[in-house]
């Protein structure tokens, strides 16, 4: 097997894997925002006592999962990352006679290396917390006017000081299904306000978009 298409099955792999671990955080924080607590909520009452209405053991798992699930992502994230570059420094090293058999750039989309882009001077400084590195067709995100290469600044009540950003990405979207949602995304040196209404689609979440965490 030539050396880019195993660096491809790795990327893919690591991209499945990704993909479970984002609907298993999406379910916890979703079982977290069905109990009103959420990820942040407090577990006791004005007095400082353990609150009895609410299913505490159940409630700290959860949490517990998500944490960990969260830097589980980042590490898959950073493995995908690291294998893109290497496919990409393979790409160089193919002979240049290969050029012209090499797939098309639509093809070997999913593998690009996405731009980050870095604010203008004129820009207040912020706080970017996510990248999105894919819109799908048809999407709501779509819908919205969200593009690949958007830095997310706010969604909802979440910015870059909100905790667990995409696992509280992922709830406010359950808490917000079919409800107009405000964002602000960075885009090529300008801050731009959205408008978002997450709902189910013929495709796969709420929004149809995927964030990668910065």
């Amino acid at each position: 097997m030539h050396m880019s298409d195993h660096l491809k099955q790795q990327i893919k792999a690591k991209m499945q894997e990704r993909d479970r671990l984002e609907a298993t955080i999406l379910d916890c924080s979703a079982r977290l925002e069905a109990t009103g607590v959420g990820l942040q909520d407090k577990l006791v009452d004005g007095e400082g006592f353990p609150r009895g209405d609410i299913d505490l053991p159940a409630i700290r798992a959860d949490r517990q999962q998500v944490a960990v699930l969260t830097n589980d992502h980042k590490h898959v994230t950073s493995q995908i990352e690291q294998l893109m570059h290497e496919l990409h420094a393979e790409a160089r090293r193919a002979p240049a006679a290969d050029t012209a058999k090499r797939p098309r750039v639509s093809e070997t989309h999913a593998y690009t290396a996405l731009p980050v882009h870095t604010p203008s001077p004129a820009v207040p400084a912020v706080r970017p917390f996510a990248l999105v590195d894919e819109v799908s067709s048809n999407s709501p995100a779509e819908e919205a006017g969200v593009a690949v290469g958007d830095q997310l600044i706010a969604f909802a009540s979440i910015t870059g000081q909100t905790p667990n950003t995409l696992p509280a990405v992922a709830a406010a979207l359950q808490a917000h299904e079919n409800r107009e949602v405000d964002a602000c995304v960075l885009r090529r040196g300008n801050i731009v306000d959205l408008k978002l209404t997450p709902h189910s689609w013929a495709g796969r979440g709420l929004l149809g978009c995927h964030l990668r965490p910065l």
